[in-house]
């Protein structure tokens, strides 16, 4: 099945998807059934910690916020390494900056990528962090100049990255190579 839940508040509607996703049941006709009790029933049992239940068993992907849930990270970690639900799809798996081909063939969706920063490039607008030598046709994130007190607040320098392994997620898109613009710290992890 090709759809994921991306976790984000509030998470009402993600609870509804799970139950469908679990049961086998599509969306739009789970929604024309009127709730049968018994999907009443399985709703309630997961209400309690759906987020949680959901990234344990690798079956949601936690969304960058400014409030990102640590908890919630380290669960989709977890599952990520146990190679669990999603992340036992080759679609799912963190792509390699080094991927290009692969990445264009993914725009328009959300993806998780990791690399190695080879520049930075300060310009009027962005803040942009290569992962090669051709940013023309390469994976490229760009950090719009407002947004980069945020990354100071948070006690990051991105203008410092090179050489550094960064992951990033967000949503993949064609500018010149595949690109993602990064709009809060939550998006990024230094990797060392």
């Amino acid at each position: 099945m090709k759809h994921v839940i991306l976790l984000a508040y509030p998470y009402r509607f993600f609870l509804f998807c799970a139950f469908c996703w679990f049961s086998g049941i599509s969306a739009a006709y789970a929604a024309d059934i009127w709730t049968p009790p018994a999907f009443r029933e399985q709703a309630n049992k997961l209400a309690d910690n759906t987020p949680e239940a959901l990234l344990a068993t690798g079956f949601a992907v936690v969304l960058p916020s400014p409030a990102p849930n640590q908890n919630w990270s380290d669960l989709e970690e977890t599952a990520r390494q146990a190679e669990k639900g999603l992340w036992a799809s080759d679609e799912w798996r963190i792509k390699s900056a080094a991927e290009t081909d692969l990445l264009l063939q993914q725009k328009n969706q959300f993806q998780i990528v990791r690399g190695t920063v080879t520049k930075t490039a300060l310009k009027s607008e962005f803040l942009y962090l290569n992962f090669a030598s051709d940013w023309r046709t390469d994976f490229s994130i760009g950090i719009r100049r407002a947004n980069l007190p945020l990354f100071r607040k948070a006690g990051l320098s991105p203008q410092d990255w090179r050489d550094k392994d960064i992951e990033v997620r967000g949503w993949l898109f064609k500018l010149n190579g595949p690109f993602i613009t990064v709009t809060h710290p939550a998006q990024i992890r230094v990797l060392d």
